[in-house]
């Protein structure tokens, strides 16, 4: 009977512990650097041959804005179905809302495969309002406090039995 109360638990310790933190998310490029232009994630930079960052996640609704860099070479952004382009470029902005999740990899149509990036709508992407949690943290509390509850229970039963 020890081990059964030990085993519930330990479970509930794990859980309540996991309560901690804000639930907010971080976003950052493909390297840890923050995305973009002036460092946010919906902002794409596109420069040289290059897009920075070449990865990012957004939340769903999210508009991107990518911005040529003044170098005066000419870009544009052709999502890799097809049902994106921005004409080509050697400044200014194009941005695009992203209505729907999933993963939308895109080029540049001068320089193909060797310029390219990811935009990946709704998983792990800010939501508007409310923190990034799979289950609401009342929920996990509440049961980490039943199966706590428990586990002392049935220890207090087993000492006193014993």
């Amino acid at each position: 009977m020890h081990r059964f109360s030990t085993i519930l638990c330990m479970p509930a310790l794990a859980v309540l512990a996991s309560c901690g933190g804000d639930g907010g998310t971080n976003i950052t490029g493909t390297n840890g650097e923050p995305g973009g232009t002036n460092g946010s994630p919906n902002a794409v930079s596109v420069g040289n041959n290059f897009f920075s960052p070449s990865s990012t996640t957004v939340a769903v609704g999210s508009t991107v804005t990518w911005t040529w860099d003044s170098n005066d070479v000419s870009h544009d952004v052709v999502f890799n179905d097809g049902s994106v382009d921005s004409g080509v470029k050697s400044s200014g902005t194009f941005a695009h809302t992203f209505s729907l999740g999933g993963t939308y990899p895109y080029h540049c149509s001068i320089h193909g495969s060797a310029m390219s990036g990811t935009i990946t709508v709704g998983k792990g992407g800010p939501t508007k309002g409310a923190p990034q949690t799979a289950t609401p943290l009342p929920i996990i509390a509440a049961a980490g406090a039943v199966l706590l509850g428990l586990g002392l229970v049935l220890t207090r039963r087993r000492t006193q039995t014993g």
